[in-house]
């Protein structure tokens, strides 16, 4: 997951040690804990349980469970941050579209179906990867238990086939509901019906896995180093305009 909240990060890892029954980890966590959140107080029995060496997890558990739990002040913090760093894909897709289609064209050319400048199929296509493939060097919920070179092959693979889905999902909706086109690839070799193609699916393999490599981390350390209260504001405020910006948009359409 996304360290956007370090605090519920060290607590859920304090948690999966104890799943896990891992005695080095939960002591090495305990020891960082208690030097980290020095505002929780632990009492003698789980203080005890922590120092043994099997460890009594019973009391460990009951005891750290309930703190391992964020409110919903904390939960709204990583969705914000989550929403910023959807936000900021969403941009940069926008950004490289429009670049690109507006060279190739000689003269401007709109690339957003919304009218702030954000393509949301970048912010959901890219937060729907690291969820399920993360990143080439933390793998996701697909990839976890492949390291190294093993998990390189199938990240570029996932990297290719989860974009194609999201394009054929987006370009199908559209198409049936709408009857716009947003894109098409007819003129490219072994497309279906438009939607989707080999050599562009292929291209998002590796261009997403250049990114998700060395611009994604960037991105999220980035937005992790905002003030809590300044990104829930800042995330309010945008979420409200680019969900506004959605329903007009749609509107204009129907």
């Amino acid at each position: 997951m996304v360290n956007c909240f370090p605090k519920e990060d060290y607590l859920k890892n304090i948690r999966n040690a104890l799943y896990n029954r891992n005695t080095y980890m939960i002591t090495r966590f305990f020891s960082r804990f208690s030097e980290i959140f020095s505002d929780l107080s632990f009492s003698d029995s789980l203080k005890t349980a922590f120092s043994q060496k099997d460890g009594n997890y019973k009391t460990i558990f009951k005891e750290c469970l309930p703190m391992t739990k964020p409110g919903f002040k904390e939960k709204w913090t990583v969705f914000s941050r989550f929403v910023l760093i959807f936000l900021c894909i969403s941009f940069l897709g926008w950004a490289m579209e429009t670049v690109y289609v507006s060279l190739n064209n000689g003269r401007y050319c709109k690339r957003c179906f919304l009218h702030l400048p954000f393509c949301t199929i970048y912010g959901f296509t890219i937060l729907a990867i690291y969820y399920f493939i993360g990143t080439p060097k933390e793998g996701g919920l697909f990839l976890r238990k492949l390291e190294g070179k093993k998990r390189i092959l199938p990240y570029i693979l996932l990297a290719m086939l989860i974009p194609s889905i999201a394009e054929l999902v987006t370009g199908i909706f559209f198409d049936k509901v709408f009857g716009i086109r947003l894109w098409q690839y007819f003129s490219y070799k072994f497309n279906l019906n438009g939607y989707i193609c080999l050599e562009i699916s292929t291209a998002w393999g590796g261009l997403i896995t250049m990114f998700m490599g060395f611009v994604f981390p960037h991105i999220k350390n980035g937005v992790a180093k905002i003030p809590d209260t300044s990104a829930n504001i800042l995330a309010s405020v945008m979420l409200v305009s680019v969900c506004s910006d959605w329903v007009i948009s749609f509107l204009s359409i129907a």
